[in-house]
């Protein structure tokens, strides 16, 4: 819990090999919706030094013992710029000289997705905080480590935004005939590019541990006595890498949501014929599952756990895929902590 009073004291400070931990958050917010370009429609929260000169920087501030390295991010965020949200996956680890003396830092720093902004909090008067663009916080910041994790955020959120697709287009694009043919297939240097997704849910909230609350959805193979596996199937040359991926979605498993950032891309032989394929697999958040769609006559589906979906599953590079997927929610799982 945060009091309006900051914590103060280096009691419960935490130290690695004599360096002080520190531990910061970059707090963002998307102002305009998917409609814009990421580049206009980001905003970053920078607030003014305690001391009067030195410029604007992101929240921070040291780790204690008596709490996680998030809850720690949460409380300097709360403490000092007034806001709290969902802090997601630590963007890097710096070390750097403390300018006021002759200590080292070992500073964290996390993206903060904004979900609410207080009117009043414990540093309101010794700090200004102002929303302002990339280039801008870029420009005012004072600390080039935390540019650093700026430019890193960035790049995640690029590789992670969804294509700003109207989810009624994206219906109708989707027929209740799965498309058929490879006159628009999509090759890279003689390999077919393939497309697929790990379509999953968080079963009972924040309150469970991860591999009690992660489901993911397999379908069966067309053929029989294939198993089960992820939905997939060839890029085109009309859509885009992730159109693809949710069309798979929506034509095999009959679901559709966020499509997050690539899991990886595997290489593998085709087993029906001498052919290689290039395949890449997403995280598909799902938000919606229809009752009809267009394979339903010819799969069936299943949600299930992480390691019964890894039992069943046909494919090693889709076992694989779902490993990096629980890797990457497990680090950008904040702690349930009741704010």
């Amino acid at each position: 819990m945060v009091s309006m009073v900051s914590r103060s004291g280096r009691q419960l400070q935490r130290y690695n090999q004599g360096q002080r931990q520190v531990v910061g958050c970059i707090p963002y917010r998307i102002k305009m919706g998917s409609e814009k370009k990421l580049e206009d429609a980001l905003e970053v929260l920078v607030i003014s030094a305690q001391r009067k000169g030195k410029g604007m920087l992101f929240p921070k501030g040291g780790w204690e013992s008596d709490e996680s390295v998030k809850e720690a991010a949460l409380r300097e965020s709360l403490e000092e710029a007034g806001v709290f949200g969902t802090v997601e996956g630590v963007l890097g680890t710096w070390c750097f000289k403390s300018k006021g003396n002759d200590g080292y830092y070992e500073g964290q720093m996390f993206p903060l997705l904004v979900e609410e902004q207080l009117e009043f909090w414990p540093e309101k008067h010794i700090r200004q905080r102002v929303w302002v663009s990339v280039p801008k916080a870029k420009e005012v910041c004072h600390y080039s480590w935390m540019k650093e994790a700026l430019d890193l955020l960035v790049m995640r959120l690029e590789s992670t935004r969804t294509p700003s697709i109207n989810l009624m287009e994206l219906k109708s694009m989707v027929s209740m005939v799965s498309r058929s043919g490879r006159e628009l297939q999509r090759y890279n240097q003689g390999q077919r590019q393939v497309v697929g997704c790990i379509p999953y849910r968080i079963k009972m909230g924040s309150e469970k541990k991860l591999e009690d609350a992660l489901e993911v959805l397999v379908i069966s193979a067309q053929r029989k006595g294939k198993g089960m596996l992820f939905p997939k199937g060839g890029w085109e040359s009309d859509e885009s890498v992730k159109e693809a991926a949710l069309r798979e979605s929506l034509e095999e498993a009959g679901v559709f949501g966020t499509v997050e950032g690539v899991l990886g891309t595997w290489c593998f032989k085709s087993k029906g014929n001498d052919g290689y394929y290039e395949g890449q697999m997403f995280p598909l958040l799902v938000e919606e599952q229809l009752d009809f769609w267009p394979e339903k006559h010819i799969r069936q589906r299943v949600w299930m756990s992480v390691p019964k979906a890894k039992e069943v599953c046909h494919y090693s590079w889709m076992k694989e895929a779902l490993d990096l997927l629980v890797t990457r929610l497990e680090l950008t799982q904040t702690p349930s902590s009741n704010l």
